[in-house]
């Protein structure tokens, strides 16, 4: 489950920043998706299903929060305005970690080239999501005919630049979205959007052993240990 953490950091660089005119709406606020759908024959993927991801961001500031199964394992990655890094915070099961890490900026610089996709809409096929009217969208890897499934709202556009890097051209907020990866189907669907946000809500707190990224790949194993 590896990629699925991937996959909801790059889903975190898309959500937490807006523009356009839905943006000036929607300043700040959280949004909440839930994987709600597994298909998989393996146990501790099916483990996966409810694992709720929350999103908060104001002006300044943007949080990820993720809890799977059932709040054993939860994480936190926040990004503080005037913080040249980022924190993640991770507990499992009383076992708390702070790592500092790259912010989201940055960490595109690392990735690899943006794929080239081909994002093909159907206005036809809408679906009410959050209370939002949502349009389906088909990506495809050019080079590699992978395919992801989206229903995005349009007009709630990110400005986060890995974003952009990794789904270019795509022209809304992804609201629910299908993928399969290694052989194992995932659904994460937004289940509400509230519109405004507490400060306390990006403060990091104690308790946590602060830990280098590597002395934290070293000791998990790269994960391995939280059963990733």
């Amino acid at each position: 489950m590896k990629n699925f953490i991937k996959f909801t950091l790059i889903a975190a660089f898309f959500v937490v920043g807006l523009s356009s005119t839905e943006a000036q709406k929607f300043k700040e606020g959280q949004i909440q998706y839930e994987v709600t759908n597994i298909e998989s024959e393996e146990m501790e993927a099916q483990m996966m299903k409810g694992t709720l991801i929350n999103f908060y961001f104001n002006d300044s500031n943007s949080k990820m929060n993720v809890q799977m199964m059932g709040g054993m394992v939860v994480m936190d990655f926040i990004n503080q305005k005037g913080s040249e890094e980022g924190t993640m915070l991770m507990n499992m099961m009383g076992r708390k970690v702070q790592v500092k890490q790259p912010k989201p900026d940055e960490a595109a610089d690392q990735e690899a080239e943006t794929p080239d996709l081909d994002i093909v809409y159907d206005k036809k096929d809408t679906k009410e999501i959050a209370g939002i009217e949502c349009i389906k969208a088909i990506l495809t890897d050019k080079e590699t005919n992978e395919k992801i499934k989206m229903y995005v709202a349009e007009g709630m556009m990110p400005k986060i630049k890995m974003a952009k890097e990794m789904f270019p051209g795509l022209k809304g907020l992804p609201m629910e979205i299908i993928l399969n990866t290694q052989g194992t189907g995932v659904t994460i669907t937004a289940q509400k959007i509230v519109k405004s946000v507490a400060a306390s809500d990006f403060e990091i707190p104690e308790g946590y052993e602060k830990m280098t990224q590597e002395q934290f790949q070293k000791e998990l194993g790269g994960m391995g240990n939280f059963g990733f």
